[in-house]
């Protein structure tokens, strides 16, 4: 979902504010190659342990998790804490197990994020050897964000 986040592309927008009407305008540019991106790099990263036969894996793949009768999914911040959790499938789990495959995504979560956010500025700067990036989120003398 990271992934998915860092290569939406907003498009500029004008915003004008009527101050004797009190009214707000908002126009859409429409140069395709006028956006901005999300600045992703402190959201978390969602990591999912399962628990196969009393073994922890990590994100499964499909045939993994056709046999994993219980997994949690972790949000897991860039420092490595734990921000969010989602336990799925109907196996249940015991505090130790909980614990531990906490700790694994705790673990393993900020190496990913890591090479996830090298792959973003990779392509970013491919987009930008382009010529199709614009990073402009804020507003500007002409009103575009």
């Amino acid at each position: 979902m990271k992934a998915a986040l860092s290569e939406t592309k907003v498009p500029a927008l004008k915003v004008t504010h009527d101050e004797e009407t009190n009214e707000v305008s908002v126009d859409v540019c429409d140069d395709p190659y006028q956006f901005g991106t999300l600045d992703v790099s402190s959201l978390p990263l969602l990591i999912t342990v399962g628990q196969i036969s009393g073994v922890h894996t990590v994100d499964t793949t499909i045939k993994e998790d056709s046999v994993t009768l219980a997994r949690i999914t972790y949000g897991i911040k860039p420092s490595g804490s734990i921000v969010y959790m989602n336990k799925d499938g109907g196996g249940s789990l015991d505090a130790l197990n909980i614990r531990s495959m906490a700790k694994i995504a705790s673990d393993i979560g900020p190496q990913v994020n890591q090479l996830l956010m090298k792959k973003v500025q990779l392509s970013r700067a491919k987009q930008a050897s382009w010529g199709h990036a614009n990073e402009r989120l804020l507003f500007d003398d002409d009103n575009f964000v």
